[in-house]
């Protein structure tokens, strides 16, 4: 399938359930406790042989809404993807660690089936539904236990009491960040004692899903010019199956029935040709190129937002709207030529690079 692309981590990601403990106000895939829907251990497995015959997987991440919800199934379906040789993680609110005694024994359960990291997310939409002492309690349960990596997802803006510096004094400890202050990677943490990499993913609240009705100020904002030249790397495109059992691309935003995103169930689904332009548009050319198109094709529009965050705002607002979605169908052909031109210029400026 066209805009899917195996990079070194070959990600696999499940949408387990939309079902969670928590309703947070920024969340990407406006889970809660109202929403049931669930993946089985048969469906997870199944989509594993499945994808895995034409995608070279590394990783399955199991995220969610809470993806411990699905109790068994959730250990059945981790220990299957360890017997295939594949690393495994999960995204958990740490809803979980009422207590030590059912913090070590979830641990030890993940563990026993295989699961190689554990990712943990907080940050002040969080607190306001799960305590601060659960996921601590998470975090130094897991230690020694013979995790890969264990990983704090801490979302911050300007607004933020909940940072990696609260964190850092909730755990009692310094721990590596992920990125530093331009968002750029850092160099991967270096295992410790244990031989676990500890470390906080620093990243920024964006208004994307049920966030989209926070304010402007609890968002960090760059120039607009480097959002608008940033275009998506290709590691963003991997699998995602959601809780209905269709593959999608991109667990940035909420895949499921995004007409752009959501390529159907897993046993007829296909990319249409207005899909498969759209992910080599937002790959080669950018998402603020396809932005800057829908507004200069209706001045009077009022598509969009003031200012982005982030090219994932971009492509929430371009994969959602009828205008956008149309105004790409009906400029595809001037798509595909910019496309065309950008690879030619990009692969001549290459060729001038390593012949200098």
């Amino acid at each position: 399938m066209e805009p899917f692309c195996s990079t070194d981590n070959g990600l696999i990601t499940f949408i387990t359930t939309n079902e969670c403990s928590a309703r947070c106000a920024h969340c990407l895939m406006r889970s809660g406790p109202e929403r049931h829907e669930k993946l089985t251990a048969s469906q997870i497995k199944d989509a594993i042989e499945r994808i895995t015959e034409w995608y070279d997987a590394k990783v399955v991440v199991f995220t969610g809404g809470e993806c411990t919800r699905l109790g068994d199934d959730l250990f059945e379906s981790i220990a299957f993807a360890s017997a295939k040789g594949l690393l495994t993680r999960i995204v958990t609110n740490g809803e979980w660690a009422e207590t030590d005694e059912s913090t070590k024994k979830m641990i030890e359960s993940l563990r026993s089936v295989g699961l190689n990291e554990m990712n943990i997310s907080y940050d002040d939409f969080h607190a306001a539904w799960i305590p601060l002492d659960y996921v601590v309690r998470v975090w130094k349960a897991s230690k020694g236990q013979g995790f890969s990596s264990v990983v704090f997802a801490v979302g911050a803006g300007p607004r933020s009491r909940i940072t990696p510096e609260t964190m850092m004094r909730a755990l009692g400890e310094n721990v590596s960040l992920a990125y530093d202050e331009l968002g750029r990677p850092n160099k991967p943490a270096a295992a410790s004692n244990d031989g676990t990499s500890y470390m906080i993913s620093n990243s920024k609240i964006l208004r994307i899903g049920r966030g989209r009705a926070l304010r402007e100020d609890y968002s960090c904002f760059r120039k607009t010019s480097d959002v608008f030249t940033q275009k998506c790397p290709y590691q963003n495109t991997q699998p995602v199956i959601t809780p209905l059992m269709h593959v999608a691309a991109c667990c940035g935003i909420n895949p499921s029935d995004n007409k752009l995103l959501d390529f159907g169930d897993i046993d007829h689904c296909a990319v249409d040709e207005l899909q498969e332009l759209y992910h080599r548009a937002i790959h080669i050319l950018g998402p603020g190129y396809l932005v800057d198109m829908v507004r200069e094709c209706y001045p009077d529009s009022q598509f969009g937002r003031k200012k982005y965050s982030s090219i994932c705002e971009m492509c929430e607002d371009l994969t959602t709207s009828n205008e956008a979605i149309q105004t790409i169908k009906k400029n595809a052909l001037r798509v595909a030529e910019d496309i065309r031109a950008e690879q030619t210029l990009t692969g001549i400026s290459s060729a001038g690079e390593v012949e200098s």
